[in-house]
């Protein structure tokens, strides 16, 4: 599927969980519903089955470690924004989480595949399933529950898949495997359909500015320092630069709903930074190209 087509079906998929929350078919507390079966059921399911594959070679290993330290990088900066800003500790932690992770497989996919060919799609994957997933699902649930408590990681199911995705590369039962498809494949459509029960109109007019903020972070700051990182460390300069500038990523949404954070400001970033990708990551290929 086409980048442009991607993020059509993204929009689409949230505004019709609107349209039919406004035809009062669902509430927004039906949302909830949709967040938990995401959480302890698809998203595990498509992490255990993307990480089980992956091959790793030393040269390799540069891809995860830019990913890693741009969102160490977007965490800081946005950190430090989210002090001068005075946000309350809610909104803070959502600032937080649309800075620093970025939906580096839906959009950063096909991005990647229309700006720089086939060739670079693995840098894409290792950049998202060692990189900025496995990020969120460990930093970033801990930034989403607001507690430094690391023993909470024990009762989050996606990184017991992550786990099992990493020791465990053998074969599976058909029967096993094809159920672990199917709920994989439900992630996006149930996610996105679940953020539009949420979604109302004045969240773009309230949060505007400061999702703007959490964007110039995500977006342009945080592939600048990591073009900087490829300058010193070499590697895939392109692919990781391309997937470093990408918008935050819509599990972001998920984690600021059902941890009670400002869901509105991360709803209202996710979706805008969808849009502007079609502007910055043509630039951002186009200056990675000239410099590498």
């Amino acid at each position: 599927m086409p980048f442009l087509e991607k993020t059509l079906f993204l929009l689409l998929l949230v505004l019709t969980g609107y349209a039919l929350k406004s035809f009062k078919l669902f509430s927004e507390r039906d949302a909830t519903a949709f967040i938990n079966y995401v959480l302890y059921f698809a998203l595990p399911s498509s992490v255990f089955l993307s990480l089980r594959k992956l091959e790793l070679s030393a040269e390799l290993l540069k891809v995860p470690l830019c990913a890693w330290a741009s969102v160490l990088f977007a965490l800081t900066v946005a950190y430090a924004l989210t002090l001068k800003l005075k946000l309350p500790p809610p909104s803070r932690r959502g600032f937080l989480l649309a800075s620093a992770f970025g939906n580096t497989a839906f959009l950063g996919f096909p991005f990647t595949y229309a700006l720089l060919g086939e060739e670079a799609l693995p840098y894409a994957v290792l950049f998202d399933q060692l990189g900025s997933f496995t990020a969120v699902v460990t930093i970033g649930f801990l930034i989403a529950r607001g507690k430094p408590e690391p023993g909470a990681l024990l009762r989050f199911p996606p990184f017991w898949a992550l786990l099992a995705g990493l020791l465990y590369d053998g074969p599976l039962p058909s029967f096993l495997e094809s159920f672990l498809r199917h709920g994989a494949a439900s992630l996006t459509p149930v996610v996105l359909f679940g953020l539009g029960l949420y979604l109302k109109p004045e969240f773009f007019k309230e949060k505007l500015k400061t999702a703007s903020l959490a964007l110039a972070v995500k977006m342009l700051l945080t592939p600048a320092f990591v073009l900087l990182l490829c300058f010193l460390l070499g590697g895939p300069c392109e692919a990781c630069v391309l997937e470093a500038g990408m918008p935050p990523m819509v599990f972001a949404s998920v984690l600021a709903v059902r941890y009670g954070l400002d869901a509105p400001l991360v709803l209202t970033a996710v979706l805008l930074g969808a849009l502007l990708a079609f502007l910055t990551a043509p630039l951002l290929t186009l200056l990675a190209g000239l410099l590498f």
